[in-house]
């Protein structure tokens, strides 16, 4: 069972279905893989994302993306069992990888830093993060405050900001500016999965 929300794009499927693989063979019942975040887009195209302090890639591994049908969820989508955390080469910066081995939880060094989903967080227009935050789960006047007092300004203050996580600052430790990451209508590749119906389900699809 897969994943993916809407605001997130996994920019390479090969890679991610060879770890699928991985984590059955290992007979680990759910994959995590990393994510980048996308923070605002500024009026000359480019767009702020979430680095390291020192300006080095950040990357997120935040839950399993993927997990065996049928599991037993503990927690959001954590089941139980083991867990194959796909991490990216020579990344040393995440919080989550300067943590223990969790019970369970087996990490290897599977994909470069373009392969990790792209989460396109708050990268937005205004209009359309004032309508994200009207529906937000999270949403209350802490959320609407850090939307007016860091967000909108941050076209301007990017380059001095330090963590921006609008709830728990320090795990978004500063901004950078990256060319576009997410996928445009000149993309013309197409990505096709395969599913397979239920047995006895009806009006599957």
């Amino acid at each position: 069972v897969l994943q993916l929300d809407t605001d997130e794009w996994l920019p390479d499927p090969a890679p991610f279905l060879a770890a699928i693989q991985r984590a059955n063979y290992l007979d680990l019942g759910a994959l995590e893989w990393p994510m980048r975040v996308l923070f605002r887009r500024l009026p000359c195209g480019a767009m702020l994302e979430v680095c390291s302090a020192h300006g080095a890639d950040h990357f997120e591994y935040i839950a399993p993306v993927a997990v065996r049908a049928a599991s037993t969820l503990l927690h959001s989508r954590r089941p139980q069992g083991g867990v194959l955390r796909a991490t990216v080469h020579r990344d040393k910066e995440s919080v989550q990888l300067s943590r223990p081995l969790a019970r369970g939880e087996v990490r290897e060094q599977l994909l470069s830093a373009g392969q990790a989903i792209v989460h396109n967080s708050w990268a937005r227009s205004p209009l359309e993060l004032r309508r994200k935050l009207a529906s937000w789960s999270h949403s209350g006047l802490k959320a609407w405050f850090y939307y007016a007092s860091r967000w909108l300004p941050s076209i301007w203050m990017w380059r001095w900001m330090r963590n921006v996580h609008p709830f728990f600052g320090n795990i978004w430790p500063a901004l950078r500016m990256c060319t576009s990451a997410l996928p445009n209508s000149c993309d013309t590749r197409i990505y096709r999965v395969k599913f397979q119906p239920i047995k006895g389900a009806q009006n599957s699809q």
